[in-house]
């Protein structure tokens, strides 16, 4: 007998609804969406404790978006080094979102660093995209990445002066 069929003796005989297939995801997604966010947060607390100097952290009154009461958005400073958050109260949780080196003795993992040229950086990353991210710089010169279709999620954007890299950001885009 099938399982998927009604037995109500009183409603006609139908079959089950289909069930959904699930599209196979590749590693990078999987990655992306389990582990990247948790990769960036590590990254931050790792490049803190690497860092000496005194941590600096503002509080960024009337940033949004707020979803609890008790939310709030700060950046945290250290000599080259910017992690932009964002507090949930009802996880009592702080999420980064951004972080910005413009310090030369960090590397991304595929050895671009402050200083490295637009050729190096090209070669290192040949899915770099040129053209704006979000319409978040506006008439900076910069290229970036993001293996998201409709640019969603985590992005690293290198920023340019005279041709060699000045700032490097790894952005969280929609956590």
């Amino acid at each position: 007998m099938d399982e998927n069929m009604n037995l109500n003796p009183n409603e006609d005989v139908q079959p089950a609804p289909p069930q959904r297939r699930r599209r196979k995801r590749s590693k990078w997604q999987i990655f992306k969406e389990a582990y990247l966010p948790v990769v960036i947060a590590a990254v931050a607390l790792i490049a803190l404790s690497f860092v000496d100097g005194e941590l600096s952290v503002e509080v960024l009154e009337g940033w949004e978006p707020i979803y609890w009461e008790g939310d709030y958005w700060n950046r945290c400073t250290l000599d080259g080094l910017s992690i932009l958050r964002y507090y949930n109260s009802t996880e009592d949780r702080h999420v980064n979102y951004t972080i910005e080196l413009t310090r030369d003795d960090f590397a991304t993992l595929r050895g671009i660093r402050l200083g490295s040229s637009r050729d190096e950086v090209k070669a290192a990353y040949p899915e770099l995209k040129s053209g704006s991210y979000w319409a978040e710089y506006p008439g900076e010169d910069y290229l970036w990445y993001c293996d998201d279709e409709l640019d969603f999620g985590p992005a690293i954007l290198f920023f340019f002066e005279n041709d060699k890299v000045s700032r490097i950001i790894l952005n969280n885009m929609f956590n």
